[in-house]
C-alpha cells in the first residue's frame, strides 16, 4: 500500500507533477534529539549479501562490533550499532527490505563512544576513501545501498556531478534539513570525499527552496553560494542542478555523506540514522537520530501518540511502505515513519478519462492507457507505452478520482520488463 492513496487535499495545477501540502513542521523547526536508553534492536544479517554470523548466542556485543562477516571479502561487515546482547533470531517481513533474518539484540548501551582524534582527510586517495567506505560500513539513505558499492560504479562509468541530495520533495519528511542544519560544513566535508573517490567534476548540495533566514545561514556557513542549489518545481523533484543536459549528475543522501566524513576523520562506524517521526496522530513530531534497528515502536513512545494511528508507514506520504507492526525496526534507507488516521480508500472505480494521471506524471507516461493494456494482456502495447520510464513516484494513484493504484501496476509491469520477462 503506499500513503499516497489516502492523500485528498492536494491540489492539481496545469503543469505536470504535485503540489504538495508543507507538513514539515514542527518536526523541522526543531533539533536532532538522540533517546537515552532502548530496550532491544534487530540488527538484520544481511543487507542482500551472503553473511556468516561471527558470535554465539548471548554473546556480549560492543557498539560497532562486527556481528557478521560478509562471505564477499569485498563488501562491508554488519556492525552492531548498540553495546548490547545478541539473544535470539528473529525473521521479519520488512515493508521497506521484504524478508529479512535479523539479530535481536538486548540493549545495554545506546550511547556512541567519544570521538577519537581527528584524521586530516585532505590527502586520502580514491582507493583510500572507497575502503573507508567499506570498513565502516556507510550506507546510503536514498535507497539503503552501500555507498562504497555505488562509488566504485559511478567512477567506471563516469560522474559530471555530485550531488548531496537534501531535496525531502514529500510533505512530512526533514532529516536531511535537521541533518544540513546540524552539521552542513561536515556533510560537504562528506561530498568532498565522495566526489573524489568517483572521480566526479563537480559537487553541490541541493535542498528544497528554504526562508530566507536558514538560506542565508547555510551559504554562509558553507562560505560559498555555489556550494548550495536551490531546487525548483513541483514534486517530484527531477532537476538537481542547472548545469546543461547531457551531464552525468550522481546523487548521495547527506546522511550518507556526513557517515563518510566522520568515518574517515574519526574511524566512526556508521550505524545510526535520522528519522522524521510524524503523522496527525503524533503528539510532538521530532527528528531523532535512531540506531539502526530501532523498533517503529520506540520511536513513537518517544514522540507520544494522540491516538492510535490506523496505519504506520515507513517513509513519506507519496512512497512510503504501510505496516500493522509497530516492533518493524528502522534500517538504512528509511528516514521518515508516519503515524497516521488515514481516511479509508474507497473501492477501485473504472477509469473516467479525466487524464489526470497523464497530466501530473512527469515522465511524459500514459498511466492509464498502460494499465488498460496490461489489464487486457496487450503486452506488445504495454511495452510500446515505456513503462520501465516510471520510476514509481506515486503522483498518478494519489490523483485518481477512480481510486485506481496505477503507479503499483505500472511498476509491477516496468520489474518484468527490466528483468527481461517482456517479450511474450
Amino acid at each position: 500500500m503506499e500513503i499516497g492513496k489516502v492523500v485528498e487535499y492536494m491540489a492539481i495545477f496545469p503543469l505536470r507533477g504535485l503540489r504538495l501540502p508543507a507538513l514539515k513542521a514542527p518536526a523541522a523547526e526543531r533539533a536532532v534529539e538522540e533517546p537515552d536508553a532502548l530496550s532491544r534492536v534487530y540488527l538484520p544479517l544481511s543487507y542482500g549479501g551472503d553473511t556468516r554470523l561471527t558470535l554465539h548466542q548471548y554473546s556480549s556485543v560492543l557498539y560497532g562490533q562486527a556481528v557478521a562477516a560478509p562471505k564477499d571479502k569485498k563488501a562491508p561487515p554488519i556492525l552492531s550499532s548498540v553495546s548490547g546482547v545478541y539473544t535470539a533470531k528473529k525473521d521479519l517481513s520488512h515493508p521497506v527490505y521484504g524478508e529479512i533474518t535479523c539479530l535481536v539484540m538486548d540493549c545495554m548501551d545506546v550511547r556512541r563512544p567519544a570521538p577519537a582524534e581527528r584524521v586530516d582527510v585532505t590527502a586520502l586517495s580514491a582507493q583510500q576513501i572507497l575502503e573507508v567506505a567499506r570498513e565502516h560500513a556507510v550506507m546510503d539513505e536514498l535507497d539503503g545501498r552501500y555507498l562504497c558499492d555505488k562509488l566504485r560504479e559511478w567512477a567506471a562509468t563516469g560522474c559530471d556531478l555530485l550531488v548531496g541530495d537534501a531535496v525531502e520533495d514529500q510533505p512530512y519528511a526533514s532529516a536531511a534539513w535537521a541533518v544540513l542544519g546540524e552539521s552542513v560544513e561536515s556533510v560537504y566535508e562528506g561530498l568532498t570525499l565522495a566526489a573524489r573517490a568517483c572521480g566526479a567534476g563537480d559537487c553541490h548540495l541541493a535542498v528544497q527552496p528554504l526562508p530566507a533566514d536558514h538560506r542565508r545561514a547555510l551559504r554562509q556557513r558553507l562560505g560559498d553560494d555555489k556550494k548550495l542549489f536551490i531546487t525548483r518545481g513541483k514534486y517530484p523533484t527531477v532537476h538537481y542542478t542547472a548545469a546543461p543536459k547531457g551531464k552525468t549528475v550522481c546523487r548521495i543522501g547527506v546522511q550518507a555523506l556526513l557517515a563518510l566524513y566522520r568515518a574517515a576523520a574519526f574511524h566512526e562506524p556508521h550505524t545510526t540514522c535520522v528519522v522524521t517521526v510524524a503523522g496527525d496522530a503524533v503528539a510532538a513530531p521530532r527528528n531523532l537520530r535512531v540506531p539502526f534497528g530501532t523498533p517503529a515502536s520506540e520511536l513513537l513512545q518517544r514522540c507520544g501518540l494522540i491516538h492510535d494511528p490506523t496505519v504506520l508507514v515507513f517513509g513519506d506520504m507519496m512512497t512510503g511502505k504501510a505496516t500493522e507492526d509497530a516492533e518493524m525496526p528502522v534500517l538504512p534507507g528509511v528516514t521518515c515513519l508516519l503515524a497516521l488516521n488515514a481516511p479509508a480508500r474507497p473501492a477501485a472505480d473504472v477509469c473516467a478519462g479525466c487524464g489526470r494521471c497523464v497530466q501530473v506524471c512527469h515522465a511524459g507516461l500514459l498511466p492509464e492507457a498502460i494499465v488498460q493494456r496490461l489489464e487486457k494482456g496487450q503486452n506488445e502495447y504495454v511495452i510500446a507505452l515505456h513503462p520501465e520510464m516510471c520510476d514509481n513516484c506515486g503522483a498518478c494513484s494519489a490523483v485518481c478520482p477512480a481510486g485506481r493504484d496505477l503507479a503499483m501496476q505500472i511498476a509491477t509491469v516496468a520489474k518484468v520488463i527490466a528483468e527481461g520477462g517482456g517479450e511474450s
